[in-house]
């Protein structure tokens, strides 16, 4: 039996077409979930939603060391009106599962805000004895009703051990007014304060 060259074709898409629905296997995505907000210049947000995930920028102060600061409800951070602000994701999981240590102002004695090796030197002693990696917790210095959360640059990154997403906004009112409760953060060692 002889098929025509239309018939052959006929039977050529119908085989590719079974081919094409066939199941395939899905790959769960890991939801993102809001980790905090942070308030910068207009130039620095603007890289952050250009590379949309966080672009690492030396800290002007380093309360709880060299890391990207973060607040948990949009606007806490006091700056002026000129500066954006950004809300910063995580992929569940990641955030979930992270190490995370709140930092004291002293310990045995020893200060340890505004000390990067003292609080690098801390984290040694507690259960997790990785300070780059590990999230930082503590109030505020000068503005004990507002906590914050500190990312070491090792943690930064879409790809990073946190799958970072940020986007930013001229107003605190443009963002998710969602606040992130860290008094109650999941796999953080040490006493809030």
């Amino acid at each position: 039996m002889l098929f025509s060259a239309t018939k052959t074709l006929m039977v050529a898409l119908a085989v590719l077409g079974f081919a094409a629905s066939a199941p395939v296997d899905l790959v769960e995505r890991d939801q993102k979930v809001i980790i905090g907000y942070r308030t910068m210049e207009k130039s620095k947000a603007e890289a952050y939603n250009k590379q949309g995930t966080v672009v690492w920028y030396t800290a002007s102060g380093v309360q709880l060391g060299d890391v990207v600061y973060l607040t948990p409800a949009p606007g806490e951070w006091k700056a002026p009106d000129s500066y954006w602000h950004c809300v910063i994701y995580a992929e569940q999981s990641k955030w979930l599962t992270a190490k995370k240590a709140w930092i004291p102002e002293t310990y045995d004695g020893k200060k340890l805000w505004y000390h990067p090796d003292s609080i690098d030197s801390y984290l040694k002693t507690v259960e997790y004895q990785t300070p780059d990696e590990t999230l930082r917790l503590s109030k505020i210095s000068g503005d004990d009703a507002v906590y914050q959360l500190g990312i070491p640059k090792a943690m930064l990154g879409k790809t990073g051990h946190l799958g970072l997403m940020a986007t930013c906004k001229a107003k605190a009112s443009e963002l998710p007014q969602h606040a992130v409760n860290y008094k109650t953060v999941q796999n953080a060692v040490g006493t809030p304060q």
